[in-house]
């Protein structure tokens, strides 16, 4: 899968425009963490609408580098909006940028 890779420093992501954070532990207890270092942004585009920004935090996946970031947040996506990802392309991964500070 090709798209974009980049970094971002928290401080230029607005929490209010991102779609959806993927959390895989659900022991965050309502309040989900403070986007630092380590987290990935990944842009993903679909047929139906804009593209959509999902958070995938390095404390609640095992994300440790784009590719794998990509595929959580691609899969997660694709799931949320009931998406076949072996047929067609519904959706795609557009950029995946890691979080600096």
């Amino acid at each position: 899968m090709k798209y974009k890779t980049g970094r971002i420093s928290s401080r230029k992501i607005d929490l209010d425009a991102i779609d959806f954070a993927v959390d895989t532990a659900l022991s965050w207890e309502g309040s989900f963490p403070a986007i630092g270092k380590g987290d990935y942004l990944v842009t993903i585009g679909h047929i139906n609408g804009d593209p959509e920004s999902v958070l995938v935090s390095r404390r609640y996946t095992c994300a440790a580098n784009t590719e794998e970031a990509a595929k959580i947040a691609f899969d997660a996506f694709a799931e949320r909006h009931g998406y076949e990802t072996t047929i067609g392309t519904a959706c795609w991964t557009e950029r995946v940028d890691i979080v600096t500070k």
